[in-house]
């Protein structure tokens, strides 16, 4: 029987996420954080996160008016 492709891609998916909690290396950490599973992982996201909300925020922050070019003032 064909199992179906959603099953093999959670199946894989799972595995995937498991594995650092599964495979450990004996190598010896120079930080204690160096030791926590998907630490590096989890740390990237993490920024990318707060680096798209502070672009949001500095764009909405930042923003000018459609006709500011258009305005005709003289300064």
């Amino acid at each position: 029987m064909m199992m179906d492709k959603r099953i093999v891609i959670s199946l894989v998916a799972i595995l995937v996420l498991a594995a650092p909690f599964i495979i450990r290396s004996h190598t010896h950490a120079s930080f204690w954080w160096q030791e926590i599973p998907l630490f590096y992982a989890l740390a990237g996201f993490i920024v990318s996160v707060l680096l798209i909300s502070v672009a949001s925020g500095l764009c909405h922050w930042l923003n000018r008016a459609e006709n500011y070019y258009e305005r005709g003032d003289v300064l």
